[in-house]
């Protein structure tokens, strides 16, 4: 069997992995010359914490325990940072919403520690300071951050001679009695089986099947450190909108999911406005200056992964989500197992026809 994938993100190249696995030949076929924008630009989030409902926490949890295990099968445990992360709320809304969290984390008997503000510095973080805390801060040692560009390239890796790479872009494809001709620039490729694992670009590849999949590209703004820490951060920080970690021993990476960013501010604003924030909460830091980083992020229509065939024939899948870097490794398994023929439970809630309903 010879099965061209679209897409060289992390979900695209676990799946070519899993097929390779089963000896099935994979052209991976990516516009881009490494990974995937969505993959490279990125700040590798592997989390459960307050997801909801309880089968896609389920998917989540199951997603960091198996990329924790690939990691050691393809040569990639140093790309796969399982340090924990910490959490506070500095306010009443966002303290329910945080105690919510901790029940949820008691559900599905995922391990978490509860310190006092006071403590964290003290014990987990000494450069660190949360501020104003209302409530406990939460350690969860199951979360992390994970380098998904490098770990991708490590599961293409270990494909071996089962695994192709082709830089080109995707013109059109075209379904036939014997398989699907994908048409490039330059090349025409044959193949049994079509995969399109491109992200942002899912919504122009649907056009060729009249099936509506709505996966809207969102930008994040991160920034990156200019200057140096006294020491690098042990945990993954959540403070409220505002997300960061260590990016090198010197360095930070930070980002935020708030609307504390004004109308109009650019890129270059946004990075320093956050950074300014972050700085203010990890003073250790020296003052400097923060590069920004743009992310464009794919995200279908109701947040969940779209994953599933798109023809009776069963020769085009469609495979997409949102939270790549934690879902990416286990559902390249599970799909590739589906394309091998085998359907598989976990997958029923985030078939593509939910878009497609009269």
């Amino acid at each position: 069997m010879h099965v061209a994938v679209i897409g060289r993100g992390i979900l695209g190249a676990s799946i070519a992995y899993h097929l390779a696995l089963k000896d099935v030949n994979v052209t991976v076929i990516d516009v881009h010359n490494n990974n995937s924008n969505a993959t490279s630009n990125n700040f590798g989030c592997l989390n459960v914490y307050n997801y909801e409902p309880d089968h896609y926490f389920f998917l989540r949890q199951s997603g960091i325990e198996y990329q924790v295990r690939l990691a050691s099968e393809i040569n990639a445990i140093d790309f796969v940072h399982q340090v924990g992360t910490l959490r506070w709320a500095q306010g009443a809304g966002t303290h329910a919403r945080l105690v919510e969290g901790i029940c949820r984390l008691e559900k599905h008997g995922v391990p978490f520690e509860l310190f006092e503000p006071g403590d964290v510095a003290k014990y987990l973080e000494p450069g660190l300071n949360p501020g104003r805390v209302v409530g406990p801060v939460v350690r969860v040692p199951l979360e992390g951050w994970s380098d998904g560009s490098r770990f991708s390239r490590c599961l293409l890796d270990a494909g071996g001679s089962h695994i192709a790479n082709v830089s080109a872009e995707v013109l059109r494809y075209a379904t036939t009695r014997r398989g699907v001709s994908i048409d490039l620039k330059s090349a025409t490729i044959q193949a049994d089986k079509l995969i399109l694992a491109a992200g942002i670009g899912i919504p122009a590849l649907m056009q060729h099947h009249g099936v509506k999949i709505p996966v809207n590209a969102e930008p994040g703004v991160m920034f990156i450190s200019t200057s140096a820490a006294q020491g690098p951060l042990s945990h993954v920080i959540y403070a409220e909108s505002l997300h960061f970690r260590s990016h090198s021993p010197t360095q930070v990476i930070g980002g935020h999911h708030g609307a504390f960013v004004p109308n109009g501010y650019n890129a270059e604003q946004e990075a320093a406005l956050t950074a300014q924030l972050v700085f203010e909460l990890y003073p250790s830091i020296k003052a400097g200056t923060a590069e920004p980083v743009l992310g464009i992020r794919p995200v279908p229509e109701d947040g969940f992964p779209v994953l599933g065939w798109l023809d009776e024939r069963r020769r085009t899948y469609v495979a997409t989500t949102h939270s790549g870097i934690t879902l990416g490794a286990l559902l390249g398994r599970l799909c590739a197992s589906e394309i091998l023929g085998a359907e598989d439970e976990l997958l029923k809630h985030y078939r593509p026809s939910r878009f497609n309903k009269v």
